[in-house]
């Protein structure tokens, strides 16, 4: 197992700096520091965001905000990781596309299907780019969460010359509706 030490800054690469000793001794509570930041920054660009953003797309965003203090994709990576020990209220995880994101606990995959269905239901068919464009999110992200809706039988796609379009779930809906008006067989 090796500890992944930050490269000090360019004014302390001597190995025999004070600065340099100093720098390899934060360690772990660098990346805790880093932790709680890029999670308090990444809440705030979820939020705006529709709940959910891709890994790239939340380094990019912070980066920008740091100026030229810009931080390492891996030790945003290393940061990310340690949410769950610091019980840091985003989740980091990989879709099935091996795309990793960032998503607010408030936005899980039973609500991100539900959210795709009710919109589908009032709007009608839509493609994957006009959702996106409705839930302020990103298109990759949302083509993950269609495919995810559609598994679970919550969506319908139509690929016709019109485009691949997705609609409510017209049977699942029909059911539900008359589900209490038919008698139970027994």
């Amino acid at each position: 197992l090796f500890l992944r030490i930050r490269r000090p800054p360019r004014s302390t690469l001597d190995r025999s700096s004070a600065a340099s000793d100093v720098y390899k001794r934060q360690g772990k509570e660098y990346y805790a520091k880093l932790a709680m930041q890029f999670a308090a920054f990444v809440q705030e660009a979820l939020d705006k965001s529709g709940g959910i953003m891709t890994v790239i797309d939340a380094y990019c965003l912070y980066n920008r905000a740091r100026g030229t203090d810009s931080v390492s994709p891996e030790d945003i990576f290393i940061a990310a990781n340690m949410f769950p020990k610091l019980d840091i209220k985003v989740g980091f995880k990989q879709l099935k596309s091996k795309v990793w994101i960032f998503q607010s606990n408030k936005f899980n995959e039973k609500t991100q299907i539900d959210t795709i269905a009710s919109l589908l239901k009032e709007s009608g068919p839509l493609s994957a780019e006009q959702i996106a464009n409705k839930l302020s999110a990103n298109t990759f992200i949302i083509k993950e969460n269609l495919q995810l809706a559609e598994e679970n039988g919550a969506i319908c796609k139509d690929d016709s010359v019109e485009g691949l379009l997705y609609c409510e779930n017209l049977i699942l809906a029909y059911m539900s509706k008359h589900q209490s008006d038919t008698p139970m067989i027994t």
